[in-house]
């Protein structure tokens, strides 16, 4: 059975009383600083070095150091010399009035008998399940060639002859020494070329040194020593 309603006037709330703030914004003055932006710092670049521009492919990396020097920077910064301030504003609240309908007496249920309604439906059952079996595939093999390395490749780290120290004499001595222990240098001209690269390359292999740039510990396997001390 439905419900029963009745109309009704109330006053209703539209807008709850508001606490509003005004801001009084801040005052600044503007003054100039100088801010670093990058502090000095030691550079390291890669450079060209004992004929290594003639080491292709072997992995030889020379690097220089420099000093960079800092960087400024002027720039505006705003101090504060008023702040900000709020003050608190009151806006009362709104009402209004409405009319709406109210229950007065709810809806309430009344037992009804309804006969049971019957439908024959076709049913499939399960005769066998399904199946699957397992079949197997012969393996396909090939042969094929492998090369196995011993030993493992690592990046070491090397003092070397600067470009500054290799003087004409100093590289003849280094073409001899190689030509004395079995290694063609070329002509011993006291001039760095493929053919001295590929001699100190041959060199240092076989004595397990660090390959593709004049090292020193390859002037000491070669009882030789620089001139000067260059920086490392």
């Amino acid at each position: 059975m439905p419900a029963r309603y009745r109309r009704v006037v109330e006053e209703v709330v539209v807008r709850p009383e508001v606490l509003r703030y005004e801001i009084e914004p801040a005052v600044y003055e503007e003054e100039e600083v100088t801010l670093v932006v990058e502090e000095a710092r030691g550079s390291i670049e890669p450079c060209e070095t004992s004929g290594t521009r003639f080491s292709r492919g072997v992995g030889v990396m020379a690097f220089c150091a420099s000093e960079v020097p800092a960087k400024t920077r002027t720039v505006s910064r705003k101090t504060l010399v008023s702040p900000e301030r709020t003050r608190v504003v009151i806006e009362p609240a709104q009402t209004r009035k409405i009319e709406r309908w109210v229950v007065a007496e709810p809806a309430r249920a009344v037992r009804v008998e309804v006969l049971p309604e019957t439908e024959e439906v076709e049913v499939q059952n399960l005769a066998s399940a399904e199946s699957f079996r397992l079949e197997e595939v012969p393996a396909v093999t090939e042969a094929m060639r492998v090369t196995r390395y011993e030993g493992k490749p690592r990046i070491v780290s090397r003092r070397v002859v600067c470009d500054a120290d290799l003087t004409r004499d100093f590289v003849t001595q280094v073409q001899r020494g190689l030509f004395d222990r079995g290694y063609y240098p070329g002509r011993i001209d006291g001039l760095v070329g493929s053919r001295t690269i590929e001699a100190l390359t041959a060199f240092q292999v076989d004595e397990g040194l660090a390959v593709g740039a004049l090292t020193y510990e390859s002037l000491r396997e070669l009882d030789l020593e620089v001139d000067r001390s260059p920086a490392p």
